[in-house]
């Protein structure tokens, strides 16, 4: 078994969010706090790769060269 702080920062992962977490909500095996937990946690991974998503793409876009139309 994995010490509590880790079994906490990978409850936040998006791995888990993505499968452990849907899987234990359908077994019932899963407190509902740890489920509102979950869906803070992934609106806050969409929030950051969105972020993420956007300034690498503007840098991108400005080294971007097109020959045509």
């Amino acid at each position: 078994m994995l010490p509590q702080i880790v079994q906490q920062i990978l409850y936040l992962s998006s791995f888990a969010i993505m499968l452990y977490i849907p899987a234990t909500t359908l077994l019932g095996t899963v407190s509902t706090g740890i489920i509102m937990t979950s869906i803070f946690a992934g609106l806050v991974w969409i929030a950051l790769l969105a972020v993420i998503a956007f300034i690498a793409w503007d840098r991108v876009r400005k080294q971007i060269t097109s020959a045509g139309g």
